[in-house]
């Protein structure tokens, strides 16, 4: 645009000269306000660029026609720059799904669990990360599906994990996620147990040539502080209610009854003192055991669980002694008041030097020595602790008893029916009850 021609001598010169300048740069402060107000409009960022763009455009367009008060006024006009910088914009926002929220994050059945989120518009799919820790870094199961839902399964019983989910949609065959979800705590279900208790269908009485009070009498010296009422409650079978879990007691020990080694290693593993101890993962040598001694394999587990902790024992997580590591579940040799050391001397007069070298000893050592015993043999834990047939016989105290704890064929019991009933296995077993004078 050309400047208006002004008279160099008039009077009004300087004031001529002032609202030429207003008349020709007036439109350009229009075009300034303009870009104000839709700088308000949109993000800092964002408007900076369409400041930029727009600039640009007008350079291109000064160019072209030598005007920049047209060509600004037809780039404000039309504002192209902004429609396509919002469409920019809003087409970057919706590729990207929402946080995900969960609706259902429940574990009600053993090892399993169901996680499930809230449907998220324009979501082509969802992945769903599970973990054992809060980090989601040990032992990750990741799944993706199209459905908001999914089920992870084989987890450990009675676990507790963290899960997190992710939205994504699909664009031109390219994955854009969202963000990512909180992370969920949940219990995995643990086992629950069923009753398959011991059956008395297939039960011998021995008759005893004692009576139940002499028989306690015998126990008295050796009763750990027990009350003579206590030892007789403890000794009498008709306080064992036929079919209940304690009713194992009676079971005869002799022969495999059928549990596999994946079974075993299921029920160590569904506590936590389980999956910490030696004895997790040894289910097969519990059964090689069972099947080369002739001893049942739910008595050597429950057995070793008792002795051990469930291998968790100083005995059981294993000792150096001459450049080598031995290892006791059984407390074999562990006598009170000499227990540790004792138990340590029996690992190494065996050769005890593994976890499977100490099962396979422990089940030749109670074959040989007490189920088989050749005289007066104790083929159940109820014959194990108080050497029945031994006293019947002799008439005297039943000496060879493997525990001093009056509990201890009772709390066995109930360990070996948890473990039956774990697998839910219903073993066909004999036993044999002693009935007293």
């Amino acid at each position: 645009m050309e400047t208006p021609d002004v008279p160099q001598n008039s009077a009004n010169t300087r004031k001529a000269r002032v609202i030429a300048m207003r008349t020709t740069f007036l439109p350009y402060r229009n075009a300034r306000s303009r870009i104000a107000r839709r700088y308000c409009e949109l993000p800092v960022f964002a408007s900076l660029i369409m400041v930029a763009t727009m600039l640009a455009l007008t350079l291109t367009a000064t160019l072209a026609t030598g005007s920049p008060q047209t060509a600004l006024a037809a780039t404000l006009t039309t504002g192209s720059s902004q429609t396509e910088l919002s469409t920019s914009l809003a087409a970057g926002s919706e590729t990207k799904p929402a946080k995900p929220v969960f609706v259902v994050c429940k574990s009600k059945t053993t090892g399993q669990a169901t996680i499930k989120v809230r449907k998220i518009a324009g979501a082509t799919g969802y992945r769903f990360k599970i973990a054992r820790n809060k980090s989601l870094s040990k032992s990750v199961k990741l799944k993706t599906a199209k459905r908001r839902w999914t089920r992870f399964e084989n987890l450990v019983p009675g676990k507790v994990y963290y899960v997190r989910v992710r939205a994504y949609k699909l664009v031109n065959g390219k994955k854009i996620w969202g963000a990512r979800s909180v992370i969920k705590r949940i219990q995995v279900q643990d086992a629950p147990i069923y009753q398959y208790a011991a059956s008395s269908n297939a039960t011998s009485i021995t008759r005893m040539r004692t009576t139940l009070a002499k028989m306690a009498a015998w126990q008295m010296p050796y009763a750990n502080s027990n009350s003579l009422e206590t030892i007789i409650s403890l000794l009498d079978p008709k306080n064992v209610i036929p079919n209940s879990p304690e009713f194992y007691q009676f079971a005869k020990l002799k022969g495999y009854s059928g549990l596999s080694a994946a079974q075993i290693n299921r029920y160590i593993t569904s506590t936590a003192a389980g999956r910490t101890g030696k004895l997790r993962g040894k289910g097969a040598y519990f059964v090689a055991a069972a099947k080369k001694y002739h001893v049942n394999e739910c008595y050597l587990v429950a057995h070793a669980i008792l002795e051990s902790g469930w291998g968790n024992s100083k005995l059981a997580k294993g000792f150096r002694y001459n450049g080598k590591v031995y290892y006791n579940f059984y407390g074999i040799g562990a006598y009170d008041g000499n227990a540790l050391s004792g138990g340590r001397g029996a690992a190494v007069k065996y050769g005890w030097v593994s976890p499977k070298a100490a099962i396979m000893g422990a089940a030749r050592f109670v074959s040989k020595y007490y189920l088989n015993r050749s005289q007066y043999p104790q083929y159940t834990l109820y014959g194990m602790k108080w050497d029945y047939l031994y006293s019947s016989g002799t008439l005297e105290y039943g000496w060879h008893q493997y525990a001093t704890d009056p509990y201890w064929p009772s709390t066995i019991s109930i360990l070996m029916n948890e473990c039956y009933s774990y697998n839910r296995y219903n073993p066909s077993l004999t036993y044999a009850v002693p009935k007293y004078r």
